[in-house]
């Protein structure tokens, strides 16, 4: 399937230059691209829509056992909780410094600074 096969670095692009930096990097990538998937990519073309099988697009997988499909929910699973879980979002320094002013401005708040 073409849409997540794993794609090559370019090594003229700044973006990449953590991988092409690194000579060795640089050659499995290529050795690999274009022949294994990216498995960011079938993640996210699984849970794009519940139709999608993780044999679509394989020509060998084609008309084969449907247990086939089954390895791409047992996959998405893994891969969910694999993940951690998001971290609480942290108030911004603004936001902080903000309720801080609001609390040393209350009537009787002895911290305040003369």
């Amino acid at each position: 399937m073409r849409a997540i096969r794993s794609q090559s670095a370019d090594p003229l692009d700044p973006k990449e230059a953590s991988v092409s930096a690194h000579p060795e990097a640089l050659a499995r990538i290529h050795a690999v691209a274009g022949r294994c998937m990216d498995g960011a990519k079938l993640y996210f073309f699984l849970k794009a829509d519940a139709s999608h099988r993780a044999s679509a697009g394989i020509a060998v997988l084609v008309g084969e056992d449907p247990a086939d499909d089954d390895l791409g929910v047992r996959f998405l699973a893994w891969f969910d909780a694999a993940q951690p879980a998001a971290p609480a979002r942290r108030k911004s320094a603004a936001a902080s410094r903000r309720q801080a002013k609001a609390r040393s401005a209350e009537p009787g708040n002895r911290s305040r600074r003369p």
